[in-house]
């Protein structure tokens, strides 16, 4: 992705408060059979009018781990998505039977291409949504260009991303201290292998 790339089809909507037909329904989408869920789940780019639906998602994910309530505090910040995010980055979002459940943000810069978020509603985790959602940055990346895409992952969510073609390249520091996130590394290299871990 070149610096501040991101898919031109976003349309600009005023306002942040997430229309009714984003907001989730009763049904869990893990009781759907999973062809249903892919022929109705779709993918969009986001705008500006979604950013409180995508925090709230990404705040819900986060707090399905069980983290202590004065974790998820301090990391509420981290998990806010602003209008100027869904401008600056490229954020799409997962519409499943009317409803958003589910996002990824893709953040570039001179230095490297990243996974800033992605994040689905517990709900309809276990349907296919993040593995949909992370094909798609995947393709886009690879379209663009992009040879590696680095994840700085929740350590709960370390597992998806290796299932899914990931090498573990380090950890950084996260708060509260002592806590560390592993850091993964897509090799996009068209026949490149990733190194062992």
């Amino acid at each position: 992705l070149e610096r501040g790339a991101r898919d031109r089809r976003l349309v600009s909507a005023g306002g942040d408060k997430a229309p009714a037909a984003d907001r989730p329904d009763a049904a869990s989408a893990r009781d759907w059979p999973g062809n249903a869920v892919n022929r109705r789940l779709t993918l969009r780019a986001a705008r500006p009018a979604d950013a409180r639906r995508l925090s709230e998602i990404a705040r819900a994910a986060k707090a399905h781990w069980d983290y202590p309530a004065a974790w998820l505090a301090a990391w509420r910040d981290d998990l806010r998505i602003t209008p100027e995010d869904i401008c600056r980055d490229r954020v799409v979002i997962a519409v499943l039977n009317g409803s958003i459940v589910g996002f990824c943000a893709l953040k570039a810069d001179d230095a490297r291409t990243q996974v800033e978020h992605l994040w689905v509603d517990p709900p309809a985790m276990g349907a296919g949504v993040g593995r949909r959602l992370l094909e798609d940055a995947l393709a886009c990346c690879r379209d663009r260009g992009v040879s590696r895409l680095r994840v700085v992952s929740d350590p709960h969510a370390a597992g998806f991303y290796r299932r899914h073609g990931a090498f573990g390249i380090g950890e950084v520091a996260s708060t509260p201290a002592p806590r560390r996130l592993p850091v993964l590394e897509f090799n996009l290299d068209d026949g490149a292998n990733p190194p062992a871990e």
